[in-house]
């Protein structure tokens, strides 16, 4: 016991006698630093196609819209997901593989979602507010899309593929009554 006594009296000795400045001065490196920097700033070897909508579905009934997303991630993304231009669509449930989502980030009137590598299922669903005519925008542009709509009529759909990175819905009351206003 001592001995270990000794040793450990040697040590605390030795720790308090060198300078603080000279101890930390050397970690971490400003190269080291640069280095990290890189790294994290490098833009990963998967771009652009990090991630992939390689199905995806609308669904508008009357006053409610749910979009799904089946994503296949080559590595860890953040994922921007559709949106309503004007923000008529109140999304009340998001959820990542039948899991609420967590891991979600609003920026402006856009939400991101972090998604590790691998193939997901994004579900969000909610209210819409106040509109007849609406632009669901897709920030990254799904394949195979299908629609089901009640009360809705869609345009921007040629086989299953957006023309541009949205789709235009109008309710189907508000084209009668556009219609209606032409033929007086």
């Amino acid at each position: 016991v001592p001995a270990v006594s000794g040793l450990a009296l040697l040590l605390g000795i030795t720790v308090l006698a060198t300078p603080a400045n000279q101890a930390h001065a050397q970690w971490p490196s400003s190269e080291l630093l640069d280095e990290l920097e890189q790294r994290l700033l490098k833009a990963p070897e998967c771009l652009p196609s990090c991630a992939v909508i390689t199905r995806s579905s609308v669904m508008v009934d009357g006053l409610r819209m749910q979009v799904e997303l089946w994503i296949d991630s080559h590595e860890q993304v953040i994922l921007p997901l559709p949106v309503v231009d004007g923000g008529g669509w109140w999304i009340d449930d998001l959820t990542i593989d039948n899991q609420p989502a967590t891991a979600v980030q609003r920026v402006g009137g856009a939400l991101r979602a972090v998604l590790t590598a691998g193939s997901h299922r994004v579900v969000m669903s909610g209210r819409l507010i106040g509109e007849d005519n609406l632009q669901l925008n897709f920030p990254l542009s799904p394949h195979n899309l299908r629609l089901t709509l009640t009360g809705w009529r869609a345009a921007g759909l040629v086989d299953g593929h957006l023309r541009g990175n949205s789709l235009g819905l109008q309710r189907l009351q508000a084209a009668a009554n556009a219609g209606a206003e032409g033929t007086l």
